[in-house]
């Protein structure tokens, strides 16, 4: 038997499993979990949406394949939560790349899922104006339309997303006309730090 479910569920449920389930808890923090396995089968317990992921992705890296079997070993134990808040990295569909920039959006979605089962809770991408070709041969789609669909498959998945936005010269001159506090063109050239 596979029991899966998050602390938040769980209140709320008149279930007869969801006092236990309840009691065997999952760690005070956010994204952590519960995996237990027995010989009653598989618990997850997570403390939120996130780490019941989490926990479904620890267990599916436990798994081990054989020819005609999967196997798991029986005695699993674990509550965890992730020692750092923000986990991720930058997804660039730019020229620059030599894989992304091919790629339409269910191989972004097998990617941003592979991410998730490894713990990632974040993605941050690179807006169309930076340093890079306006296109590429490769694009099966237009730059804001795949950004768009890489934010929803993101949100599908409980993934946060943002924009890294360069500050090199061709951003410092577009910043000039605004002049924000943080753009070296808007401070002083006797108060700018030395880089």
């Amino acid at each position: 038997m596979i029991r899966i479910a998050s602390l938040p569920s769980l209140r709320d449920c008149d279930h007869p499993a969801a006092a236990e389930l309840l009691a065997l808890g999952a760690p005070d923090a956010a994204e952590g979990y519960r995996l237990r396995v027995d010989a009653g089968g598989v618990t997850i317990v997570g403390r939120d949406a996130r780490g019941v992921l989490f926990g479904i992705g620890h267990l599916l890296r436990e798994l081990r394949m054989r020819r005609t079997r999967l196997l798991l070993p029986t005695d699993l134990d674990i509550s965890t939560a992730p020692a750092y808040p923000l986990r991720g990295h930058q997804l660039g569909y730019r020229d620059k790349t030599n894989s992304y920039d091919g790629w339409d959006l269910p191989q972004w979605e097998q990617y941003i899922c592979d991410m998730a089962v490894f713990g990632a809770n974040a993605i941050e991408m690179i807006p169309p104006r930076s340093d890079d070709l306006p296109d590429s041969v490769h694009f099966p789609r237009p730059i804001l339309e795949m950004m768009a669909g890489v934010s929803a498959i993101a949100d599908e998945y409980g993934i946060d997303v943002w924009l890294w936005y360069p500050a090199g010269p061709r951003s410092s001159r577009r910043c000039r006309v605004s002049t924000p506090s943080w753009c070296p063109a808007a401070i002083p050239a006797t108060r700018r730090p030395a880089c």
